[in-house]
């Protein structure tokens, strides 16, 4: 299995983060400077304010993405090039919190929270609200409505003295579930919330005035693992779940926390069984919902509970390595004795060849060290003599372990410069999760 080199700062300007962001990242040997930092998260965070609410569908299944999430991505970046891996954690956890509904969210300024999901029916329709948080600025609520569509514009929320907060905008967003059971994504926006409130009613005039309690909590009540679900934490990385019964599938997601440094990425092959004891197939691949979190579905029909058995998943982490490889001639193999340093991990150069496929290349067969359970199978962000080009890496799919990456043959050149500064990184487990299945819409 073959991993090719990434545009990660392609990929950030795709998804709207400040072009700023550049003179945080042209360089990881200074860190930025504060007002850079402050600048930079000012920034993004109102430009997730604008557009809060992105929706996407892939695989049938919903993947809703909150826009702060875009912000916490550019605020992540941030804080690694200003602290380095090795503190990352620490800062992180200061600044992001698994709110429900919403993911993994920056808690700057937020004031409350919706800590469980709120289902009402009346008329025909059932809405499921799964989020709901306040900040100084405004109140966003995020629910899945199934039937028909109750005018959201006259909508607003009140809390226990009677005072309204009215609505501010939002609307209906794309579809989710297959066949004739339709389910919209909603998300809608009010006025701030007073820190001090435990409790509002969302009210539908539209719906003979219908009106649905929500229990709030301050923000700093939630932890992120305890809130999200039943969690295990094997060579430290924290895995919680959730798993939601709907008439076709049964939804699962996860949160992954990686206590060592680095960026969740996905998970590898989970296996479920049901109630039952069977396995059950999945519907599809395990997809990647950013912010430490990943979702799939099974058969609707697991039962009351479902066990989830990850066997390894996969990280990302920031590192700096160097090494100065000798270039073979082309028909004679050279063995290596040396190591490529790349942060908590060495990854061993054993063999040097050319090889020509597809043109003429350098390939450097390597041997990962394994440690804690976790070793590395693929680079990111490598330059050759200093310059970015062309290049690959191959993994063992049964062992996880890199097995050689390759660069342009050097002609006419004795020694090639390789300096890396990302890794993927393979995590074995298990990570096992008895998880209680809740009712999603019957």
């Amino acid at each position: 299995m073959t991993d090719n080199h990434m545009d990660i700062e392609g990929e950030l300007k795709r998804l709207g983060v400040p072009d700023d962001i550049a003179e945080v990242t042209q360089t990881f040997t200074y860190g930025p400077d504060q007002a850079s930092i402050e600048r930079i998260k000012q920034r993004t965070m109102q430009m997730a304010q604008s557009d809060p609410i992105i929706n996407e569908q892939k695989r049938n299944h919903l993947k809703l993405w909150i826009a702060p999430a875009v912000a916490v991505a550019a605020i992540f970046l941030v804080i690694i090039l200003s602290i380095g891996p090795n503190n990352v954690m620490a800062a992180v956890n200061s600044l992001l919190l698994y709110i429900p509904g919403f993911g993994i969210h920056s808690t700057e300024n937020v004031n409350l929270v919706a800590p469980n999901p709120v289902r009402a029916e009346r008329e025909g329709v059932k809405i499921d609200i799964n989020g709901l948080l306040a900040d100084g600025k405004g109140t966003s609520l995020i629910a899945y409505v199934e039937g028909k569509i109750p005018d959201i514009n006259s909508s607003y929320l009140v809390d226990l003295s009677g005072k309204r907060y009215p609505y501010q905008g939002g609307g209906i967003g794309e579809s989710a579930g297959t066949g004739t059971r339709i389910i919209q994504v909603l998300g809608s926006w009010y006025k701030a919330l007073p820190a001090n409130v435990r409790q509002v009613a969302l009210v539908i005039p539209s719906l003979s005035n219908w009106t649905i309690n929500i229990p709030l909590a301050p923000a700093s009540s939630l932890n992120a693992s305890e809130k999200f679900g039943p969690s295990i934490n094997t060579n430290n990385v924290i895995v919680s779940g959730q798993a939601t019964s709907f008439a076709d599938e049964t939804k699962v997601t996860l949160l992954v926390q990686s206590l060592r440094g680095g960026i969740f990425q996905n998970v590898n092959e989970p296996v479920l069984t049901g109630s039952d004891g069977e396995i059950y197939p999945l519907n599809s691949q395990p997809g990647f919902l950013g912010s430490g979190l990943s979702y799939f579905s099974t058969n609707p029909h697991v039962g009351t509970r479902i066990t989830v058995m990850i066997p390894s998943l996969l990280l990302q982490q920031d590192v700096q390595g160097n090494a100065v490889i000798p270039v073979p001639e082309k028909d004679s193999p050279l063995a290596l004795n040396q190591s490529l340093k790349l942060g908590s991990w060495n990854l061993k150069l054993r063999k040097a060849e050319v090889v020509v496929q597809d043109g003429t290349w350098l390939r450097v067969y390597v041997e990962p060290d394994s440690i804690d359970g976790a070793t590395v199978n693929g680079l990111e962000k490598l330059r050759v003599n200093g310059k970015e080009d062309s290049w690959c890496s191959e993994f063992d799919k049964s062992t996880g372990s890199m097995k050689w990456f390759q660069v342009p043959y050097p002609q006419g050149n004795k020694n090639v410069s390789i300096t890396v500064n990302q890794v993927h990184v393979q995590v074995d487990g298990p990570w096992k999760i008895d998880l209680p299945v809740a009712p999603g819409f019957d």
